[in-house]
């Protein structure tokens, strides 16, 4: 339920996404869900229910898989390979970003001595940026923002309200961290001894590599010595925890709720589902899927599929809940067997006698 800032036709839009248009060349002034579309909306369509939704949708123009049978749909169609990859490519064009901060330091943000600034930083009211913080270009600080001694944030880069980050932590450009999140907090480190509890100071720092996005109300530790890294190009979703020492790979994909404990290492192109965990000093290997609520607690090889706590190949922890669902079953097959049993022992019993 978007507005485009101006019309577009149908046509116009499937070059941009890369589709091949069936019917109408129909004019299209907005975007919303299937279920919410009105006559001049533009809807993209996936998943198991798409069918269903199609054929009571009211929008003008269907943005569809290739291949899908569409009968009994009297609509415009744009056909494409992966509409959820069309609808990116579609916001990313027509729908852009808007910042509302105005170019510069607000009079009401606090700067330090030894701050560098590049060119085109924007940084709202409130925010503090301490001693020797240094800033790339056009990067936008939002109100509220702390940014401790001697942090580096790169260019292009965006922070929204609330976040803090701690002092020495190093991020690269085009980063985006989104409003809660805290970086560089301390460590979970601490020794039980008689006398209580003793704390292991945590003087290491986090880096963050270009193009990562960070969710709200993430927080990712510092190293207690060294440095937790975040790779390139990796996408963490909300509430999600990074331990100290934990070192996650280029272009990993990490759901809400996730968990992962110190000194872990998760590889390139791994994919995690939402609430699961990583016990620490646990190896995943590249390119692997953890699926949602999985508890990794040993080291998983390239290539995996995993799930279950504690996660095992997938295929197999399908075939042994498929085996618990029948354990009632069975159970009561094992009662008729042993009462078989019985009934054969007093019959014997009997013919002795």
């Amino acid at each position: 339920m978007a507005r485009l800032s101006k019309p577009l036709w149908a046509s116009e839009i499937s070059k941009v996404i890369g589709g091949i248009l069936e019917g109408k060349d129909v004019e299209v002034r907005g975007i919303a869900p299937l279920n919410l579309a009105q006559e001049g909306d533009i809807s993209f369509a996936w998943g198991s229910s798409l069918k269903r939704d199609m054929l009571v949708s009211k929008a003008s123009v269907l943005v569809v898989p290739e291949r899908i049978k569409c009968l009994g749909i009297s609509k415009t169609l744009i056909r494409v390979r992966d509409p959820r990859r069309a609808l990116a490519l579609f916001l990313k064009r027509f729908f852009k970003t808007e910042h509302s901060l105005p170019p510069g330091v607000h009079e009401l943000a606090f700067v330090e001595e030894d701050v560098s600034l590049g060119s085109e930083v924007r940084v709202g009211p409130f925010a503090y940026l301490g001693k020797g913080v240094s800033i790339g270009a056009r990067t936008i600080i939002y109100p509220f923002v702390f940014i401790g001694k001697d942090v580096k944030i790169g260019e292009d880069c965006v922070i929204y309200p609330m976040v803090s980050i701690r002092e020495g932590t190093e991020i690269g450009n085009r980063v985006v961290i989104h409003s809660g999140a805290v970086i560089g907090s301390d460590g979970y480190g601490f020794i039980p001894e008689e006398r209580g509890i003793e704390k292991i100071p945590q003087v290491g720092i986090v880096v963050i590599e270009d193009e990562v996005e960070i969710g709200a109300n993430v927080t990712i530790d510092r190293a207690t010595i060294g440095e937790t890294r975040i790779g390139r190009g990796t996408k963490i979703d909300n509430l999600v925890q990074i331990a100290h020492n934990v070192i996650i790979g280029e272009n990993v994909l990490i759901a809400a709720l996730c968990g992962i404990a110190g000194s872990a290492r998760i590889g390139n192109g791994v994919m995690m589902g939402g609430q699961a965990g990583v016990s620490d000093h646990v190896d995943v290997g590249d390119k692997s899927v953890v699926a949602g609520r999985s508890g990794i607690t040993k080291n998983i090889p390239p290539g995996s599929f995993v799930s279950g706590f504690p996660a095992i190949n997938h295929r197999e922890g399908l075939k042994i809940w498929a085996l618990i669902r029948r354990l009632p079953e069975l159970f009561e097959r094992v009662k008729e067997l042993e009462r078989r049993g019985r009934d054969g022992e007093t019959k014997d019993d009997s013919k002795k006698r």
